[in-house]
């Protein structure tokens, strides 16, 4: 299962459990995720958004980290992050079922 990540500007940018877990085909066809769409691998470090900004924990999710574990990874989708670019309220209007308490976005 691929994780989908809400992530805040700063410098940490997520924390706990991801909000959803999902196959990648059902990111593909609920969210549009595509393979062009690769920042980074597992190795190295986790996606942020401006680092220096200090309204992250004010502002909320503004951001959405699609992450494809070592054991999900095919000859078509890579080991890694993928950026997704839209917002976390239009993730959860697509995917239609409210995320972990934790992880929603403030509006």
């Amino acid at each position: 299962m691929a994780n989908v990540w809400f992530c805040k500007e700063g410098p940490r940018p997520n924390s706990g459990d991801p909000p959803y877990q999902m196959p990648i085909e059902e990111c593909v066809r609920l969210l549009g995720l595509e393979k062009e769409s690769f920042v980074g691998g597992l190795d190295g470090p986790t996606p942020k958004f401006n680092v220096n900004s200090p309204i992250g924990e004010i502002a909320g999710y503004k951001h959405v980290v699609i992450e494809v574990p070592k054991g999900e990874a095919t000859s078509d989708w890579q080991a890694g992050y993928y950026y997704l670019p839209m917002s976390p309220t239009e993730v959860i209007e697509r995917i239609g079922k409210d995320p972990a308490p934790l992880a929603k976005p403030v509006i």
